[in-house]
């Protein structure tokens, strides 16, 4: 299942990093410094979230998340090749704290330890899971912050689900300036989108409330219409593309050479439209070809 939550959640925490980690692994942070996410020695891979964190009683500490919607069988035995990968290449000294948040709609079965009990080789490795549908929605409903409080509609809100999601909503409709109420939309688009059981009630909340993701608002859009050149344009589609679809299926597509390509500002006024309301990355991907295609 293609990642399209990473590019978003990698960002969130970017922004809001003292108050995530507080909100999910209770760590007063007064300092937050990202580290390189690239683990070249496993499978090319990246980690979701690496940073460096000072306490608020003066500690550091490195921390580690990963974001996981399905089970994966191996999880625990990736997660401790991620240790040793930090611990080799960052700091063998500074402790690190590691922890997988589980958003998936699945029982979870993936293992939290590591164990090797032999005479020559003795090994006990275990990291932090959070199930978020095994936590309490005030707890993140009493953050302030939209990247952590839209976090509680995915917790366990049992009969109240329609509740949370009304409160989370009301909150985005009137505590969130426009530009940034619309990133947190299409980030709740995207996780209820993981669990279908929230599709439906967070698009029927949606209607009621008058709340429509326009991304002609984000910071991206702006930034190419300021500019006024068709390059700007082009690297504010790009930016809002991935804010939707993720890296991955748009490397894949080669959508950016293909939106290189096109050089009439209607028609990168009209993909930013067909963005608002696509629901796959086919759809853009149509428009592209014929759009290419009218051209030859």
């Amino acid at each position: 299942m293609p990642k399209t939550y990473d590019p978003l959640l990698k960002r969130m925490l970017r922004q809001v990093g003292k108050v995530f980690l507080k909100a999910i692994l209770q760590i007063d942070a007064t300092d937050v410094e990202t580290l390189p996410s690239e683990i070249p020695t496993i499978e090319d891979r990246s980690v979701d979230f690496l940073a460096r964190v000072t306490t608020t009683d003066n500690k550091e500490l490195i921390v580690h998340l990963e974001f996981q919607v399905t089970n994966h069988p191996r999880m625990h035995l990736r997660m401790l090749n991620y240790l040793v990968h930090i611990k080799s290449e960052i700091s063998e000294t500074v402790p690190v704290i590691q922890a997988l948040i589980y958003f998936g709609k699945r029982r979870l079965t993936m293992k939290s330890q590591v164990t090797n009990t032999s005479s020559y080789t003795s090994l006990a490795y275990k990291y932090t899971i959070v199930d978020l549908s095994h936590e309490q929605p005030q707890k993140y409903l009493a953050e302030s912050a939209p990247e952590v409080f839209i976090f509680a509609v995915l917790t366990n809100t049992g009969d109240k689900t329609t509740e949370i999601m009304h409160e989370v909503l009301t909150r985005l409709k009137t505590r969130v300036p426009p530009e940034k109420r619309t990133e947190m939309l299409l980030t709740l688009d995207f996780l209820t989108g993981l669990r279908e059981d929230l599709r439906e009630i967070f698009e029927a909340e949606a209607e009621k409330m008058g709340l429509s993701i326009d991304v002609k608002k984000l910071a991206s859009y702006q930034m190419g219409k300021k500019e006024g050149l068709e390059e700007g344009l082009k690297r504010g589609i790009m930016r809002t593309l991935q804010i939707k679809f993720g890296h991955t299926d748009i490397e894949k597509r080669d959508l950016e050479a293909r939106i290189q390509r096109v050089d009439e500002l209607t028609t990168l006024e009209a993909l930013f439209d067909l963005i608002e309301h696509a629901q796959t990355i086919e759809e853009i991907e149509a428009f592209l070809e014929k759009t290419l295609s009218d051209r030859s």
